[in-house]
């Protein structure tokens, strides 16, 4: 079951310069179903984080021995004075 390669907990870091990374917290995630057919979007909001880099640090997975997955990761930028999201994510 490719289901078990899922990210079950990992921690979030931030940091401006790519050297110095800090803590923003860890965070829990839910197992995906199965089936593909299912919107399986889930959102974590990160309060007050200013940074340039973001570093996803995984603590564990569902169950596989070997390998870890992540199907897709979108930040979004909000409250970001004179910029677009377009502008900051490059």
């Amino acid at each position: 079951d490719l289901s078990n390669r899922g990210i079950n907990s990992a921690e979030f870091k931030i940091s401006n310069d790519d050297e110095v990374y800090t803590s923003i917290g860890t965070y829990q995630f839910s197992k995906a179903p199965s089936s593909q057919s299912v919107n399986f979007a889930q959102s974590i909001a990160f309060t007050n984080a200013r940074a340039r880099y973001l570093l996803l640090k995984v603590n564990s997975n569902w169950g596989d021995k070997e390998f870890v997955g992540l199907s897709e990761l979108i930040p979004t930028v909000t409250n970001c004075e004179n910029s677009t999201n377009e502008e900051i994510l490059r």
